[in-house]
């Protein structure tokens, strides 16, 4: 019995069936396959099929570069455009749906975009099978193609990031457990849980355009956008053995284990050539792995709540930070300093507790304290506090929405660039106080934590010895 029977859909009444009848006459009442997948079939850009006598036949020794590029002419391409205007009308008359404007997936190829973008790589070939709805037909063009060679190179990038930060790190020997993990990362590595499931839901169903797609968001917005941001400094900064730094690696390993085995089946020789750069391997090759369903304690939907939280409060303050960008208040974001007034009896409060040692970095800020402000009996939202620090530069409200409700949010931007108590590290760039700064820890009696350079009080790291201004 086959696992997979795997054929064009005009195989329903041709070979599907033939093989079923047979199978079954002989054999008896079982299928000869485990399961059976149809798909369309390719057309051009205009949705027109593919034909010689059109013109607009396109083979894959073309794209890369083992043969001329297709004759196109204005001829062969007013052709196509009627003949896909044709099936798109006749298509959209027997759904009964309204026409739509476009009846066109990215044009033509002609001689420019050829040389520009041959030779293709077999793997970006393979990203635009993987991205395209193969149940139906399948369209091909120069706009289909670009994004393909985008999304391709969008994945290097993410893939080769990961590998110079990993490039000294044997999860063997370097790895932390869970537990010792900064609260930060222990959400990484929740997210790392949640992406795996979603990939291997995806290619049981054989979804391989949501599995392309969802890599893609893994890598842009959860770990490029929002944890890494949040992590650089001590990627770049800390002494390279150093719990803080080997924390991040852990969960940077991890989040590369996942994409690498997720992607390895579309795009191959991307995934052999990132396996060949690894710093320790225990296989030869990424297809000598299998699955696993990743450990349970990785699994924290409450740390991912609050991570959710602690990002919506992010998007408050980027509002606040980019407005005093723009009336030059500030030279550049990481000169702000953040206090957040809320209630301390809600969930906001605790979440941002929960992720208080990384919060400057969250939220690109140098320094940053919570205030506890109450609301009162009535549940009204007091007025502001009124603000008459020397160095304070704006103010705004707003209800932060989330797991138990709506939280009441109070946003003050202090500005470093004026306060003569702190001076731009000559290291790490950040705007540091001048007496001595412990990482992560609070700088008493007025509760603001600061941001100095993750050296974990090293020889030669922050607190430095400052010039005066």
């Amino acid at each position: 019995v086959a696992d997979l029977y795997l054929e064009g859909s005009d195989q329903h009444r041709g070979w599907f069936q033939s093989s079923l009848l047979t199978h079954v006459s002989v054999v008896g009442a079982r299928a000869p396959y485990k399961k059976l997948l149809t798909h369309g079939f390719v057309v051009d850009a205009y949705g027109a099929k593919m034909s010689k006598s059109v013109g607009n036949v396109l083979m894959p020794k073309q794209l890369f570069g083992e043969g001329p590029p297709p004759a196109t002419c204005e001829p062969a391409e007013k052709k196509s455009k009627q003949q896909g205007k044709a099936k798109k009308k006749a298509a959209e008359a027997e759904t009964s749906q309204a026409p739509s404007e476009s009846g066109v997936s990215g044009g033509a190829f002609d001689a420019v975009w050829f040389r520009k973008n041959t030779p293709m790589s077999a793997d970006s070939l393979r990203l635009w099978v993987a991205m395209s709805d193969f149940r139906s037909d399948v369209a091909i063009g120069p706009t289909i193609l670009d994004k393909c060679l985008e999304v391709h190179r969008k994945l290097r990038n993410y893939l080769r990031f990961l590998l110079g930060n990993l490039s000294d790190f044997d999860p063997a020997r370097d790895a932390l457990p869970p537990h010792e993990l900064r609260a930060i990362d222990r959400h990484m590595l929740h997210a790392v849980h949640e992406y795996t499931l979603r990939a291997q839901a995806d290619y049981e169903t054989v979804s391989l355009s949501r599995v392309v797609a969802n890599a893609v968001t893994f890598s842009s917005e959860t770990l490029s956008g929002r944890y890494v941001t949040a992590c650089k400094d001590r990627l770049y900064c800390a002494p390279p053995t150093s719990p803080s730094r080997r924390s991040a690696q852990t969960a940077l390993n991890a989040a590369l284990d996942a994409l690498l085995l997720s992607i390895a089946p579309v795009v191959p020789f991307l995934a052999e050539e990132v396996h060949g750069h690894r710093f320790a391997t225990t296989t030869r090759s990424p297809f000598e792995q299998r699955w696993i369903v990743p450990p349970a304690e990785w699994n924290d939907p409450e740390l991912a709540a609050d991570w959710d939280l602690v990002m919506e409060v992010r998007k408050e303050v980027a509002k606040l930070v980019h407005e005093a960008l723009q009336k030059k208040e500030l030279r550049k974001a990481g000169d702000a300093r953040v206090e957040l007034r809320l209630d301390p009896s809600g969930r906001l409060w605790a979440a941002l507790q929960a992720f208080k040692p990384d919060l400057n970095e969250a939220l690109q800020a140098c320094a940053m304290r919570l205030v506890q402000l109450p609301e009162d009996e009535a549940g009204r939202v007091p007025e502001p506090v009124a603000v008459d620090a020397k160095h304070h530069i704006a103010a705004s409200r707003s209800i932060i929405t989330g797991p138990g409700g709506a939280y009441n949010l109070e946003i003050c931007l202090f500005s470093a660039n004026s306060d003569p108590e702190y001076i731009a590290c000559p290291r790490c760039w950040r705007q540091v106080k001048t007496a001595a700064i412990v990482t992560g820890s609070s700088n008493k009696p007025d509760d603001w934590m600061q941001s100095g350079c993750p050296g974990e009080r090293s020889a030669g790291f922050c607190p430095f010895v400052p010039t005066p201004k």
